[in-house]
Order: structure tokens, then C-alpha cells, then sequence
């Protein structure tokens, strides 16, 4: 199965119009000077300092304590200039990272990796040349860490295929410690496979991400995550070992398998069926170090009266044959949590402001059906609770509302179009 996997990827790698995507590729490395990819013009001074451009304001700081803030453009491209040289001759090594531990929303803590400013814009230049050039392979049950391959998006095709295809049982799983599970080894060799290892620049290349990968510890196991290139490289190690193995996505009979980064999502027909395609991916995943979170995976069928599963920070139901995306509980409380720590900013109202209107937009799928007045009046609640009474204009709120409302619904079709004119390639027969 394995091979067939690998065979279906290839065969729907060569139906990709490859004109279309240099021809997109080329333009926007116009429009934003972007280097060419692969290779080690990524880390030229101009490239470096067009990233440090892009870096916002008031983010954390690694072990150095320097935030970009705290360096013009033309200190930083001094800077850039002797970090060049360093990787150019082989000699430059990542810093040390900053570890913090933040609460997970569903309990227990997530360790996040701030690494020094110049290390992280060295990654970030990697990791932009990386994402682009991966497109042309990872298939569209991917999403996440992609352009154009947002939580809504995935979500959209989740609802498409539920009410057009009666999938209406689902399952919900998540792969447990995905980053710090990945081998080194193993995906500096898919790297190598996808990128060549032949031509010396592009050896140098790959050198250079085993060594943003390995860090300054050296690590073979587990990479950091808050690194920016850490989201590329796991989608490339469970395209791997992974999405191309399991042809269940490309053949009409079989449950659908949609992937966001660690997060499954099976889309079946019947209960049997997401039990036996959860232990198959579980099985596949061991092979290579990786495996499921076992607790409350259990597939739901969404017909039975009263049920209901999250799935990406959305409670999915159904109503009249309808897909019903709603807001959980839980994450009003997560919003009155980011709210009370506002207090301690700077701009208190300001930085409120706009954790509000994230959060809204966030929830633009969930918005385009449900009640929303109910989702206004515990909007106000927390605002008023997180004394931010000056943000409760219901006026304000609804306005935000509708327009995320309105973005998803116009995200919506095209979304599904280029979804299933992507999948009608991989479910073509062979010829």
C-alpha cells in the first residue's frame, strides 16, 4: 500500500500544471524580491533584512533579549551580512532557545521555542523558500503551514463533504507530540529526496536546514516548535510517512482523511469504517516514531440524535441535514482568559481590541449559520466580566461578525471548487 501511495502522489504531482506554479512562483518571488529557492541566496543581506522588515513589533525575545524594536535596519544589516558569511563557510551555528511553557486550552502545557532574533530570521528565510517549493508535492488533504490552507478552508471542505457526500460519521484525532517525535535523520532524508542532494548548492542548502533542524544542542529527536521552520519540515515528514502512504483519500469508496498539521479529521460512512482507518494510521505512524492521542477518538456519527464532536475549536452537529458549526463554551472562557491578561499591557484596550476581532474572525465558518445574536450577547458578557465595557458596542461587534461571516461564505466555494478539482486528479484511473 505503501507504494501505491507513493505512486498516486507522483502521478498527481505530474497532473499539477508545473507551468502554472513557476509561472505564480516566479511572479510573486518578483513582486516581493524573494531569492530563488532552495538554495543559499535565501541568506544574502538584502533577503535577511526584507524578513527583519516583516517581523512585528512586541514579540518575545530569545536567550539574547533583543527584540526587532531594539535594532534599526541598517544595524541589522550589518549583522546580516557577517551571519551570511558564517553559513556561506560552514561555521554558524543556531543559539540556544528560550524555552516557554503555555497552557493548552483542553489542559497540561505546550513548550514553545523563542529563539534569538538573528537565528529566527535566518529560519524564517529558510522556511519561506521551503513552504513555496513544497507546494509543488504535498497533496490537497493537506492543510495548515500553507498558503490558502486555513482552519476555514479546511473546514468548508469538511461541510462539503458531510452534506454532498453523507459522511456523516466523523472522527477526530491528534498525533501525540508531533514535533518532538520527528527524526532528524528521517526527514533530512525526505529533503534530500524532494529538494537534491546532487548539486552543490543545494547540498549546502539542506545542510543549512539540518543544522536550523539539530540546533545548538544537536538534537536527533524532536524539533522545537515556535522554530519557523519547524511547520514545513512536519508537514513534509507526515507527507512522508503519512499522506502518501494512505490512498484512502484518493478513492471514492473510502473514508476521506483530512489533515491540519497533527490533527485528523476521518470523514466515513459508517462507524466500522473510522475505526478501522484510525488504526491503520495509527499503525503507519508507528513506523515511524510517531503515534495517535488514544483518548476520545471514537468515531461519532453525526445522525444519531443530540451528538456532536469538536473538531479544529468548532462543535460540529447537524440540523436538517445541515452542518452546524458553533462556538464551544470553552472558548469563551479561553477569550475572557487573553482579555484579563490585557490589563497587564501597555494598551490595555488597544491589545483587547484586537484579541476581540481575532477571535471573531476566527470564528467566521461558525458565525456564517448560527444564532447571532446568542454569540453578541456573550460577547458583551466577557467584555463587560473582563471590565471592557468600552468594546461592547453591540454595533461594533455585530458589524465585525457579519463581515467574518461574509468572508467565509465567499471563501466557501472557492475553496470546495479547487478541493475536488484537485482530488478528481487523484481519484483519476491510472492510463
Amino acid at each position: 500500500m505503501i507504494i501505491a501511495g507513493r505512486q498516486d502522489g507522483r502521478r498527481f504531482n505530474s497532473l499539477k500544471s508545473s507551468f502554472e506554479y513557476e509561472h505564480v512562483a516566479a511572479r510573486t518571488r518578483r513582486r516581493n524580491r524573494i531569492p530563488p529557492p532552495l538554495s543559499l541566496d535565501v541568506v544574502n543581506r538584502d533577503n535577511l533584512v526584507r524578513i527583519f522588515r516583516k517581523i512585528k513589533t512586541g514579540k518575545a525575545p530569545g536567550i539574547d533579549g533583543l527584540r526587532v524594536e531594539d535594532c534599526s535596519v541598517s544595524e541589522f544589516g550589518a549583522i546580516a551580512d557577517q551571519v551570511g558569511e558564517l553559513i556561506r563557510n560552514g561555521t554558524w551555528r543556531p543559539r540556544p532557545a528560550r524555552i516557554v511553557k503555555l497552557p493548552k486550552p483542553k489542559g497540561g502545557e505546550r513548550e514553545i521555542a523563542i529563539r534569538c532574533l538573528v537565528d529566527k530570521i535566518v529560519s524564517g528565510a529558510v522556511s519561506e523558500s521551503v513552504t513555496c517549493a513544497l507546494e509543488k508535492i504535498l497533496l490537497p488533504s493537506s492543510f495548515a503551514f500553507r498558503p490558502r490552507r486555513s482552519v476555514q478552508a479546511m473546514l468548508a471542505v469538511i461541510t462539503y463533504l458531510i452534506e454532498c457526500e453523507g459522511r456523516f460519521v466523523v472522527a477526530h484525532a491528534d498525533i501525540r507530540d508531533a514535533f518532538g517525535n520527528v527524526r532528524i535523520a528521517d526527514v533530512i532524508q525526505d529533503f534530500r529526496r524532494y529538494i537534491g542532494y546532487e548539486d552543490p548548492d543545494r547540498r549546502r542548502f539542506v545542510d543549512l536546514i539540518e543544522t536550523i533542524l539539530t540546533g545548538f544542542s544537536r538534537s536527533q529527536v524532536g524539533i522545537e516548535q515556535g522554530d519557523p521552520l519547524s511547520p514545513p519540515t512536519l508537514n513534509l515528514r507526515l507527507h512522508h510517512c503519512l499522506d502518501l502512504p494512505s490512498t484512502r483519500t484518493m478513492d471514492p469508496g473510502n473514508p476521506v482523511r483530512l489533515r491540519y498539521a497533527d490533527d485528523i479529521v476521518y470523514l466515513c460512512r459508517t462507524v466500522s469504517e473510522g475505526r478501522n482507518a484510525i488504526e491503520l494510521d495509527d499503525s503507519l505512524l508507528a513506523e515511524s516514531g510517531f503515534g495517535l492521542k488514544r483518548q476520545g477518538i471514537y468515531p461519532v456519527d453525526l445522525r444519531r440524535r443530540d451528538s456532536s464532536t469538536e473538531i479544529l475549536g468548532h462543535r460540529v452537529a447537524l440540523a436538517n441535514g445541515q452542518v452546524e458549526l458553533r462556538i464551544p463554551k470553552g472558548r469563551y472562557h479561553d477569550l475572557r482568559s487573553d482579555l484579563t491578561l490585557c490589563h497587564d499591557l501597555p494598551d490595555p484596550v488597544e491589545s483587547a481590541r484586537l484579541i476581540v476581532q481575532g477571535w471573531i474572525t476566527a470564528y467566521g465558518a461558525a458565525l456564517w449559520r448560527c444564532d447571532r445574536q446568542q454569540v453578541l450577547d456573550r460577547l458583551v458578557e466577557v467584555l463587560k466580566t473582563c471590565s471592557f465595557h468600552e468594546l461592547g458596542q453591540r454595533d461594533i461587534l455585530w458589524h465585525h461578525m457579519a463581515t467574518g461571516a461574509k468572508n467565509y461564505g465567499s471563501l466557501r466555494p472557492r475553496v470546495i471548487d479547487a478541493y475536488l478539482r484537485d482530488f478528481q486528479l487523484l481519484r483519476a484511473p491510472h492510463r
